[in-house]
């Protein structure tokens, strides 16, 4: 309108038109830009009205998302049933959301916009939450790591550890073998306590998870287990062992001693003199050779490592040892009642006599309590492995016992006591000293190289005096002489 008014000729106009006019073209003008004004300010509210769309778009998913991962990880830290593998995916999550967050509020002013002020609000609590977050994810890692070394490591015990479910017994030879292959566990073992503790420390830390906790204690029972299982099967085959190799160091000292006997009977000795007391000490032998066999025979089943290969070995010992009593006319007249052995010489002194069960007899009364084998330890030393077992010390004992002096029908328990602890004593007497007075003398003349033969001949000698000092010591404190006993 404004521009067909402008193409008419004003100047055909008379003043009063030329006033309308020129007062039209004004009006046309200011109603012009008020039309402009309004639809300027239409159009951007029309615009604003579709970004206010589009951030409410972009927005309402977001500040949900967050809002749900923020709960997520505040239940996985705080609820026991929480799952400690989605800490690590939780907190990437949050990062994730947090920096698209941050890109939506880039040039907008929180203050003025509440639904940027609540996104904004939202994002910090996110980024608190991370930290808190992460951390426990490590520790959760760390909590992995170690309970993998250590099931690792539990499986490398039970895996080496001899489990013989088809009782297959090794040779003493392989046995060692095998100590020293188990050996190096012991460091593992070591390592397994030290990460159990640490484990504890991260269960502490990962608090009020049951999870770890469960986990903690199944492997506690797992190690305690292993580590007992390991102790227990270390110290049997030492015990098997040592058992074995005593065993056969005692065979070879037995053996050469009958090699002695065998080289003298075919020399034509002993002289007359001397023959009591090799019939003795053959006689001695052989109980201690019965002994042992009693023993091999009884530990065979108990045996869960090694095996016992000295069996046969014993029965040719034995054999050997009853051919050569019977070259020297047979056993000697003496029985565990009445022993009377004949007199004893050192170095040109008087004849010294020793009456063991009477000692016997005396030391049951003076040790009524007491286990023969302590109070020697106790006053004299470690008499080594002559026993077994307090089963075994009894039953070869009572025996005898009984056949040489029954008890009557009335017999009490207190009489059966006695009679056991005078078994005891007499066997100690009879055969456990003098044992180990041979084998000191044995180690003594291999030691300094002495004449084998003569220490053969002499330890008995020796032996019955140092057992009557012994036996004085017991009683008396002091090694008084053998005749301050009888």
């Amino acid at each position: 309108m404004r521009d067909n008014i402008q193409s008419l000729n004003s100047r055909e106009l008379d003043p009063d038109e030329k006033r309308e006019y020129d007062d039209l073209l004004l009006r046309l003008a200011l109603s012009a830009d008020i039309l402009r004004d309004r639809r300027e300010a239409a159009e951007k509210s029309h615009r604003d009205a579709q970004e206010k769309a589009a951030f409410m778009a972009l927005v309402a998913p977001l500040q949900s998302r967050l809002a749900e991962l923020i709960q997520t990880a505040d239940r996985l830290m705080e609820h026991p049933e929480g799952i400690p593998s989605q800490y690590a995916p939780t907190a990437d999550q949050l990062r994730s959301e947090v920096s698209r967050a941050k890109d939506l509020l880039q040039g907008r002013d929180p203050s003025s916009d509440p639904i940027a002020q609540k996104l904004k609000d939202l994002t910090k609590s996110a980024e608190e939450t991370i930290p808190r977050l992460s951390e426990r994810a490590s520790l959760w890692d760390q909590f992995c790591d170690l309970r993998n070394r250590i099931q690792a490591n539990l499986d490398r015990v039970f895996g080496e550890l001899p489990q013989n479910d088809n009782n297959v017994l090794l040779p003493v030879v392989e046995g060692r073998q095998l100590f020293d292959q188990l050996m190096p566990l012991d460091s593992t073992i070591t390592e397994m306590r030290n990460d159990m503790r640490n484990l504890s420390d991260l269960a502490d830390q990962l608090h009020p998870l049951t999870q770890v906790e469960q986990e903690i204690r199944f492997l506690s029972v797992d190690v305690e287990s292993a580590e007992d299982n390991y102790n227990s099967v270390l110290d049997r085959l030492n015990v098997e062992i040592n058992d074995e190799e005593e065993l056969e160091r005692t065979l070879n000292i037995l053996s050469n001693e009958l090699q002695q006997y065998r080289e003298d009977v075919e020399r034509g000795e002993p002289i007359s003199h001397d023959r009591l007391s090799y019939r003795r000490l053959l006689d001695d032998m052989i109980a201690h050779l019965d002994n042992q066999r009693a023993i091999v025979e009884r530990s065979e089943n108990a045996r869960r490592f090694i095996r016992s290969d000295t069996r046969q070995r014993l029965d040719d010992l034995i054999a050997e040892a009853r051919a050569l009593l019977d070259a020297f006319g047979g056993a000697a007249e003496s029985s565990d009642e009445d022993e009377e052995p004949g007199p004893s010489t050192v170095n040109g002194e008087e004849p010294r006599f020793i009456d063991k069960t009477t000692a016997a007899r005396l030391l049951a009364e003076l040790y009524p309590d007491q286990d023969p084998r302590e109070v020697v330890a106790e006053r004299v030393g470690e008499l080594g492995q002559i026993y077994d077992t307090d089963s075994e010390f009894d039953s070869l004992d009572t025996s005898t016992d009984s056949r040489m002096s029954p008890l009557p029908e009335d017999a009490t328990e207190a009489d059966l006591q006695v009679r056991r602890q005078r078994s005891r004593w007499r066997r100690v007497l009879r055969t456990a000293l003098p044992l180990q007075v041979r084998e000191h003398s044995l180690r003594y003349a291999s030691s300094e190289h002495l004449n084998m033969k003569e220490s053969y001949r002499r330890w008995d000698t020796v032996g019955e005096v140092l057992v009557g000092g012994w036996i004085s010591f017991f009683y008396t404190g002091s090694c008084c002489d053998v005749e301050t006993l009888r």
